[in-house]
C-alpha cells in the first residue's frame, strides 16, 4: 500500500465512489436498461464515528468511502495513496485521546500510590507532615 505505521500523512481528499444507476433507452429493442456509471463524490470532512454522515444524507448507500493520503518522505513520485479508512486502521482523534487517558490513569495511580506510601512511612518514622515527607525535609 505504501503506508507505514506510526507515521504522519497529509489527508488530501475524501470522497465516495460507487456505481450510479441511470436509465437510458436502448435503441435496439425499445426497452429500458440500466447502465452503471462510476461516480465520485467529494466530501468536505471525514466522519469516522458513523453518525449522520454525508453518505446517509445524499442517499448513497452503495458507495465506498476512500481517502487520499500523502507523505513526501515515502512518496517520492508525488502520488498520494488511495485507501479506505478501514485498510489503514484510521481512528478518530477522540478515540486516540480516550485510549491514551485509559492507558495513563493506571500508571498515574500506581505512582501516586507509591508516593503516598513512602510519605506516610516517612511521617510515621520521623514525624512532620505530608509535604515535608514529599519534599524530603
Amino acid at each position: 500500500l505504501g503506508i507505514f505505521a506510526d507515521q504522519t500523512y497529509e489527508l488530501q481528499s475524501i470522497y465516495l465512489q460507487g456505481e450510479r444507476q441511470s436509465r437510458s433507452e436502448s435503441f435496439a429493442d425499445d426497452s429500458e436498461s440500466k447502465q452503471g456509471v462510476i461516480e465520485k463524490i467529494e466530501l468536505a470532512e471525514l466522519d469516522l464515528a458513523g453518525g449522520r454522515s454525508e453518505l446517509a444524507i445524499k442517499g448513497r448507500a452503495g458507495y465506498t468511502l476512500f481517502i487520499k493520503l500523502f507523505n513526501p518522505v515515502y512518496h517520492d513520485d508525488g502520488k498520494a495513496v488511495i485507501v479506505t479508512p478501514e485498510e489503514v486502521g484510521l481512528v478518530s482523534m477522540k478515540d486516540e485521546v480516550v485510549d491514551s487517558v485509559l492507558m495513563a490513569l493506571p500508571i498515574l495511580s500506581f505512582w501516586l500510590g507509591t508516593c503516598f506510601v513512602f510519605a506516610n512511612t516517612y511521617n510515621q518514622r520521623y514525624g512532620g507532615n505530608f509535604f515535608d515527607a514529599l519534599l524530603g525535609k
